[in-house]
């Protein structure tokens, strides 16, 4: 079934019977999901982030005051997984969205709320603004070898590396001074709050 039939199906299964009133929730849905220019496209030939707005499209039928979508951008392209998160965006506006994903960059552009989870274990609880201010002049980069990353591991509190393109690795260090003189200071990403959370989560277990 197309996209179109599908949610009209649905929407007569939720009791709303009258064909105009319908037809005119359906077309609405379509819009807020940009699915419309595809609309008579069976859903079953739908790419992985079409398939999910039409899931959005549908479950607004219910018209919910809260929404729950777990991983929702995991393995889709970049273009896609745009128009998801504006899809998620706009249907924010009427609604509580809690956006479960590992994806930090989703979360910087979606949420004005987060919440850091280990275990089950809520290990902070902040908005994301808020977050990186925390660590505002605490984070440092450096660029080392691949021989002195052992080094300096045992020496700094890395929270990632990441290779460069001549296969040296850009460090990031928190440090609430700057660690030696040939670090430099760097602004704070909701990375750098993911990763100290769990360093520090990690310091207590092994302490307790």
């Amino acid at each position: 079934m197309s996209a179109e039939e599908l949610l009209n199906y649905f929407a007569l299964l939720k009791g709303i019977s009258n064909k105009t009133e319908r037809d005119k929730l359906v077309n609405e849905l379509l819009d807020i999901t940009n699915l419309q220019d595809i609309k008579k496209k069976y859903v079953d030939g739908y790419s992985g982030g079409m398939k999910q707005r039409f899931g959005i499209a549908q479950l607004l039928l219910n018209n919910p005051k809260l929404i729950i979508v777990d991983e929702p951008t995991a393995g889709l392209d970049p273009a896609e997984r745009q128009r998801f998160l504006n899809v998620i965006r706009e249907v924010g506006t009427n609604c509580t969205v809690i956006f479960s994903t590992h994806i930090v960059d989703d979360v910087k552009e979606l949420c004005n709320d987060m919440a850091i989870l280990n275990g089950g274990r809520i290990l902070k609880h902040i908005k994301p603004l808020d977050a990186t201010l925390e660590i505002k002049n605490q984070i440092w980069t450096k660029v080392v070898s691949r021989k002195e990353l052992d080094q300096a591991e045992v020496d700094f509190n890395i929270l990632s590396s990441n290779y460069n393109v001549d296969n040296t690795l850009t460090i990031r260090v928190h440090s609430e001074k700057k660690p030696s003189k040939d670090f430099k200071k760097a602004e704070p990403q909701l990375d750098d709050v993911y990763f100290i959370a769990l360093k520090e989560d990690q310091i207590q277990s092994n302490n307790s």
